[in-house]
Parts: C-alpha cells; structure tokens; sequence
C-alpha cells in the first residue's frame, strides 16, 4: 500500500509569513495521522537578540495547556474510585464550605448564600464562578489580594485553595461558563487525594510513562538554553519579556506554587506524546495512562444550552467545553474545515493543540507571545493544514 503524501506548502508559507511580518519570533509546529509524524517543522528564532534558531527541541512555556493535563490526572484518581464528578469540593477543601456570591446591591455589591455547593464536575468544566484574579470583579479583585499577601510565602496548594474557597462566587455554581481558577484548585484536590504534591503525582502518573521527558513545572539549568524568550506585543514590535503576572520567579527554580491550571514548560514532540495519547484512548505505545471511556468523557460536551451561550471567545464559536478542553459540536458558526469532536486547548503564550479522532490525528503548535491573538493566527493555520489531508 503506497504511503500517502501530503503537500504541506501553504502550512510552510504561512508560517514563513507569520515570522517574517514580525507577527512572531519562531513557531514550531508537529502534525501526527495515523500514528506517524506529518509534518514537524519550525521557523524563526527562540531569541532575537541572540539570533537562537528555534530547534526542534526548544522548550515553550505552555500555561493554560496545563489544565488538560491536570484533567487527565485528576481521571486517574476518578478511575481509583477515589473522586466522582459529583462530590463536593468541600469533602477536600473544607474552606469551600457554604460558599457566598456577590450579587449587585445598587451601585456597589453584596453578598449572599450560593444556591448549592461547588462541585468537582463546576471545577472541571469552569462553571465554578470562581474568577481569574485580573478583573474588575470584585471577586478577581479579592483574588488578586489573596494571592499578592500569600505570594512566596510558605503556604501549600490545598492551604492557598481553601482560603481561595471562602471568597464569594461570581454566580451560583452551575449557573454559567467563566474562565478562571477552577483547574488550579483540581491540583489542591489532586494534591489531598493522592498525599503527593502536584508535580510529584505527575511526574509519576503522566510524565514518566509517557516519556516527556522535557516538560515539568521548571526547566532544569543545563536546559535553560533550550527555553525560547517569552514576547509581547507593542504597537506591531515584539519585545522581550513582556511585564505579566503570569510568569512570576525564575523558570530555572520550581515555582512557588505548581498549579493545576498554568506553568508547565513543555516541548512539541513532548506535547504530541500526551495528544497522542488521548487520541489513543488513553494509552500510547503500550503506557495506559487512563481508558478509552475516561478520555471520552473528557472530549465531550458537559455544558447546557444556556452555559453555551456564555462562553464570550470568537474562538469558540461552535464549540462546547469537555473537562478542561473545547470540543467541537459544529464547524459551521466557526467557518472551519473541522470535523465535529476535534478537541484540545490552548496557552495565554500563544501555543494551541488539537486532537481530532475523525482524522486520526493531533496538532500541537507551539510560539511565545503576548498577547496570544488566537483568533489571529490559528483559524489560518488550521485551515492550511486541513486542506493538505
């Protein structure tokens, strides 16, 4: 049977365009179908100043693709039988005991009972209401306190999670979509559950069996050469190391905190090793990390017709939302040449994956800038690569 070729020349050119326009510094992109590498490619520069050429290896930070992974760790201990979608984070977090919610009282806000608990199933799915502390919310705003008065001192994940659960909601629990903390407090649960930190029960759950042997939540010193320099965005010219609360500390040392929702560092192949696994029901080369059933509760849609239409993101036009992971119920809205059930996320940095069971096949592109502009620059790609199938 004759091996089939793929013209990936308009994949070449756009990322050679994307570079060129200023628009990024370097991007590395790996396509697998049929449990065989596509395309695996890069462009541009892991450092301006240094003119570094992007490598294959080059290390990216990855933020917010760290919340499906911390989904699938939170699936093995689910498949234990020592958590369920239903329980009450109050069971592991006592500080999410009779939780409030700021309501509008006139110009100002006030407080009052929440409805019901949370829920793990509100955390996983972000219909929590617990905000991301940068907002005018008042909730963010409390957020935003708790962490600057607890930022680097000796305080633990579940510790920082229960003072984090007495703050009031933004909504009652169920009540709509908002992206925020939730999968950072799955890592507290995770951390109570398994009587090991974060990055230890990862380490051992995913990481080691899958071989990813570049991803963790700090770049070991004799690999710091290999991390790409983190850029922003000003008037049209990237800078270096853009001011930003989200990457506080030195990505040599282990963080203060390792969180469920952000921080992992990660390669591309390493990436590929973790879509490709959810592609394979949960398992890659022979390492089971969780079954066929678990990851197909995690690909598909939890949210109701209501919950739907609060997701406010372009980019998410004709998806819904899985555990920690967009799922697509129509390309249409979107204008993509997707299939329904392609699925995956993507990082504050930039950086975006794809899952897609239909085609056999997983996307992981990786690039460093702020602000990530996904709208500007996936749809595109996307469509490039799809037409080469």
């Amino acid at each position: 049977m004759a091996v089939q070729r793929y013209d990936f020349s308009a994949t070449r050119q756009w990322l050679d365009r994307t570079v060129q326009s200023g628009a990024a510094a370097g991007i590395s992109l790996q396509v697998t179908r049929r449990n065989e590498t596509i395309l695996a490619t890069q462009v541009g520069y892991a450092d301006l100043t240094a003119k570094k050429p992007i490598t294959p290896d080059t290390i990216f930070r990855i933020f917010s693709m760290t919340k499906p992974v911390t989904a699938v760790l939170f699936l093995t201990l689910y498949e234990k039988g020592l958590v369920h979608l239903r329980d009450p984070v109050s069971a592991y977090l006592p500080g999410f005991k009779a939780p409030s919610v700021f309501v509008r009282k006139g110009d100002g806000w006030d407080t009052r009972p929440a409805a019901r608990e949370v829920t793990l199933h509100d955390l996983l799915t972000m219909t929590s209401g617990i905000p991301y502390h940068q907002g005018e919310h008042p909730a963010s705003q409390a957020i935003g306190r708790l962490m600057q008065e607890q930022y680097g001192k000796p305080i633990s994940l579940p510790e920082l999670a229960n003072r984090l659960g007495q703050i009031p909601l933004c909504f009652d629990p169920g009540a709509s979509w908002l992206y925020g903390l939730s999968l950072d407090v799955i890592g507290a649960v995770i951390e109570v559950v398994s009587g090991m930190g974060l990055a230890a029960y990862l380490q051992e759950a995913i990481l080691d069996p899958l071989a990813m042997r570049d991803t963790g939540f700090f770049v070991p010193p004799e690999q710091l050469d290999r991390l790409a320099t983190l850029y922003g965005e000003t008037d049209g010219q990237l800078r270096p190391n853009p001011a930003n609360s989200l990457t506080p500390g030195d990505p040599s040392r282990p963080p203060w905190i390792a969180y469920g929702g952000a921080g992992l560092f990660s390669t591309r192949s390493d990436y590929t090793r973790f879509a490709r696994m959810l592609l394979g029901g949960g398992t890659l080369e022979g390492q089971r990390i969780i079954s066929r059933r678990s990851v197909d509760l995690l690909r598909r849609n939890h949210l109701t017709a209501e919950q739907l239409q609060s997701i406010p993101w372009e980019m998410l036009q004709g998806f819904g939302y899985g555990l920690a992971v967009r799922t697509l119920l129509d390309p249409i809205p979107g204008g993509s040449l997707l299939s329904p059930g392609e699925y995956g996320w993507d990082g504050a940095a930039g950086t975006w994956f794809c899952v897609d069971p239909n085609e056999d096949m997983t996307i992981v592109y990786m690039v460093q800038r702020f602000p990530a502009d996904h709208i500007r620059f996936i749809p595109r790609l996307r469509a490039t690569i799809y037409a080469a199938l």
